[in-house]
């Protein structure tokens, strides 16, 4: 069976965008779409016509993973000035 309208986050997850990009491109008027209530609904046509390929509703696109470490020497730094910038560092 395959589908005819598929909801925003079903679109944003097949082209690994952001939801609100898809909603302001149906906003726009860039990919055509129907407003049922108070969602949008994509059909599978205007989706293949948007993405220029056809719609594989059981591929969904890889989400981007990242990863950081680092180590950091202080010298000249008290356990807690250390510890303070090390959560810093982290948090941001």
């Amino acid at each position: 069976m395959t589908k005819d309208l598929y909801t925003v986050q079903e679109v944003a997850d097949l082209l690994g965008l952001h939801v609100k990009t898809v909603r302001n491109y149906v906003r726009d008027g860039r990919l055509p779409g129907t407003r049922i209530g108070k969602q949008y609904r994509i059909g599978r046509a205007d989706l293949e016509a948007f993405t220029g390929k056809p719609v594989s509703a059981g591929i969904q696109a890889p989400v981007p993973t990242m990863e950081v470490s680092s180590v950091l020497q202080m010298d000249g730094v008290g356990a807690e000035q250390a510890q303070r910038l090390s959560n810093f560092l982290v948090a941001a």
